[in-house]
């Protein structure tokens, strides 16, 4: 808490999204270390290597330290124009040293599997290959976009991430103030999106119902809530709705509160969260149409959010575009078919594409 404030003491707000392309967060990298800092870690100060999740898990199969590029860009410490470490400023705040190589792309080798490991499962003279280890990167990656075709991606499920990709980072005012954040992908592209609360709302009120003894099915519940109508919306991203104590109360209460009339059922308020999300996503995808060069002509929902079929046609009347919703486990199959990439089994981030239109079933919802 508090360390975005103190850092913006020494550049503005600006000046930094020039540098990084990354919208401002406290749960960001940059904020966390700059706290431990504060605090005299003694992990900090005995440290010589910053790794991330994924990377740590690469150095306990190889023995080999490094920051692979995907996640590494999200921790606001990357040059987003040089896909590098942005080592001015890590000098300005004493954290070089944690970062003493350039990151690794998705593809590139992070060696062999070390001997006892190798010796525990049989398996000789396997490499580890980098993959886009955000998970995001690896979902994106796998998203069927035609080559022809103007596409934005939403990776729908508790977050949303609705974006487009882009070869080159967008870092104007524009972009800036309407929260988008470039973050590393597949193949040198930029996943150029923003983050947005998504199935979050909804998740914790079945908890809360379950919790009750009224537990919901969700085929159900979604079933009644596309036979109801309200006119009733909020504001998915409201500090309402990060981590109440009581979802429901929360939204009942932010309903009462903008005067608009409360539904009085589980159906009408799952109709009222995912119509509030849709609303949600066709902002920003006009709020996108302004950052990039020609407009977005059709939505691809990726991950477990894609099979939320009343939420998907929520979407495509709102956006007014057609959505295509799938394949579900999208970042297992961005995963495992940039490793096929590194083997020389698919020659491009297009035929990896093609590779997923013809492994899964694609649904496509169309404006009513």
């Amino acid at each position: 808490k508090g360390m975005p404030e103190l850092f913006f003491q020494t550049c503005t707000p600006a000046q930094h999204y020039a540098e990084s392309g990354i919208q401002v967060m406290e749960i960001n990298t940059l904020f966390q270390l700059m706290s431990m800092q504060r605090e005299g870690s003694p992990w900090l100060a005995g440290a010589d290597t910053l790794l991330f999740m994924p990377d740590l898990f690469a150095y306990y199969l190889t023995g080999r330290r490094a920051q692979e590029y995907c996640i590494a860009s999200t921790s606001e410490l990357l040059d987003a124009k040089q896909r590098t470490w942005n080592y001015p400023l890590l000098e300005r705040l004493g954290l070089a040293r944690l970062f003493p190589a350039a990151p690794v792309l998705p593809g590139a080798g992070r060696g062999q599997l070390l001997e006892e490991i190798a010796h525990e499962t049989g398996l000789h003279g396997v490499q580890v290959v980098s993959v886009g280890s955000h998970d995001t990167a690896s979902a994106v990656a796998a998203t069927p976009f035609r080559p022809d075709t103007n596409a934005a991606f939403l990776s729908s499920g508790t977050w949303s991430l609705l974006g487009a990709e882009v070869d080159e980072p967008i870092l104007t005012e524009e972009a800036r103030q309407a929260g988008f954040t470039n973050e590393g992908g597949v193949g040198g592209r930029i996943r150029f999106l923003k983050n947005i609360t998504g199935l979050w709302i909804l998740q914790r009120l079945m908890a809360e119902w379950a919790q009750q003894g009224k537990p919901q099915q969700y085929a159900t519940l979604l079933a009644a809530a596309a036979e109801v109508q309200t006119e009733a919306r909020i504001n998915p991203d409201a500090p309402e709705f990060m981590n109440p104590d009581s979802m429901e109360r929360a939204v009942r209460s932010y309903l009462a509160a903008k005067g608009m009339a409360v539904p009085d059922t589980k159906a009408g308020l799952t109709r009222c969260v995912l119509q509030s999300l849709a609303r949600t996503y066709a902002e920003a995808v006009g709020t996108l149409n302004k950052c990039l060069p020609a407009p977005i002509e059709v939505l691809h929902v990726i991950g477990g959010g894609s099979q939320n079929d009343l939420l998907n046609q929520l979407t495509a009347n709102a956006l007014g575009i057609p959505v295509i919703a799938g394949p579900v486990e999208a970042t297992s199959m961005g995963n495992i078919l940039v490793q096929a990439m590194a083997y020389g089994e698919i020659d491009s981030l297009e035929a990896l594409r093609a590779v997923v239109r013809n492994s899964v079933e694609l649904r496509t919802f169309v404006p009513q």
